[in-house]
């Protein structure tokens, strides 16, 4: 069937394929919200993403303090930080050449990022080429894409704060002209996209995602998602193109509190859950998100505040280019045997929506707010 040779067909084309994107930013760009909404939105898309965390924060974010208040030499601190880079880099590395298939590795910063805060840029070469690198070689050949995030003091003020980044503490006139040198340090090599401010929280997220899309290769989506109450009519042929996705998602705000709280479990193919926790806070006629990854602990500790639950499997697959996911749910009584919520995220490629033979449409609920997990979780 067409379907199933479309789905061979973008097999075969991300098999053993590993794709190097590094995220770069400054504070308060969303970046933190931009990792979690990756990981979940690719690993459905059958491609594994593993995140090479940032050194300065993870490591030396006290040090960091101690450098601006006792005037210690900024270039030894980067120069430990560039190791560790380096060292934490490989070892992902090597984690994706063991997972086989389809690998997005993501660089939350690099070691260029250095180039922003030290003024000799010899000194910087010194100290790569001890580690038998060169700034034209770094660019050219140890990754595929750099995504600079716009730090929300250029263009969204409104937004701008250092309060959720202790090792921070720049002014919003700092923050530009930092960010500013930070896009130069890349922007010669030619693998460069920009993400402003130009358009609000979501429009910024799904700018990142569709750079991404394009430099994998695979559909770019675009604004719009449409929703359908759907009744399964051939399990068999779901489960031949799917990937399973296992979703428990426990809201800690009432629903009728507009800001929303909630921390979700999800794991890919039964293996270990990630976590996340997400806000929805009210900002003039719309609502910001902020989304992180968090550890096990804190998702148990944050989930005793239960206010209501849903759990449900996600069926994620392709059907002639487009993609789909299907959520199949486990605690709620409106969904029963075969029925469940299909969405579409429509793509800059294809506008029309191809419904997938083994899947019969109840209902177009895209406007239906009862439809919404928070208020079908409610029930």
């Amino acid at each position: 069937m067409y379907h199933e040779f479309d789905f061979k067909f973008y097999l075969f084309y991300m098999a053993e394929l590993i794709k190097k994107i590094v995220l770069t930013w400054w504070p308060c760009s969303w970046k933190t919200s931009a990792l979690a909404h990756i990981k979940s939105t690719f690993e459905d898309r059958w491609i594994s993403v593993l995140i090479v965390p940032e050194a300065a924060t993870l490591i030396f974010r006290d040090i960091w303090a101690s450098i601006s208040q006792k005037a210690l030499s900024v270039l030894s601190f980067q120069e430990s930080l560039i190791a560790t880079q380096i060292q934490n880099e490989r070892l992902v590395e090597n984690i994706a050449k063991e997972y086989g298939g389809k690998v997005l590795i993501i660089l939350d910063r690099w070691i260029l990022d250095s180039k922003a805060y030290v003024d000799d840029g010899r000194e910087l070469d010194r100290i790569f080429l001890n580690h038998g690198l060169h700034e034209s070689s770094i660019l050219s050949e140890r990754y595929d894409w750099v995504i600079h995030m716009t730090t929300a003091a250029d263009g969204a003020e409104q937004f701008y704060t250092t309060e959720n980044n202790i090792a921070r503490s720049e002014t919003p006139e700092q923050a530009r002209i930092l960010d500013k040198r930070l896009q130069q340090a890349y922007v010669w090599s030619l693998k460069l996209s920009v993400i402003d401010n130009s358009s609000d929280f979501r429009g910024k997220l799904l700018k990142v995602e569709q750079e991404i899309s394009h430099i994998l290769g695979i559909p770019e989506p675009i604004e719009k998602e449409n929703k359908y109450h759907v009744r399964v009519r051939n399990r068999d042929n779901l489960y031949s193109i799917s990937r399973k996705v296992n979703i428990e998602q426990t809201y800690l705000s009432e629903i009728w509190n507009m800001n929303e709280e909630r921390v979700r479990a999800r794991s890919v193919d039964n293996a270990y859950p990630t976590y996340f926790h997400t806000r929805k806070i009210p900002f003039g006629d719309d609502r910001i998100e902020t989304e992180r990854i968090i550890w096990g602990k804190e998702y148990f500790e944050l989930k005793q505040k239960w206010v209501a639950s849903i759990k449900k499997v996600r069926y994620c697959f392709l059907y002639k280019w487009q993609y789909f996911e299907l959520d199949v749910f486990n605690n709620i009584s409106l969904f029963w045997q075969n029925e469940a919520l299909l969405e579409i995220e429509l793509t800059k490629n294809w506008s029309i929506i191809n419904i997938p033979d083994f899947l019969e449409v109840i209902e177009d609920v895209t406007q239906n707010p009862n439809f919404k997990n928070r208020i079908l979780a409610s029930r």
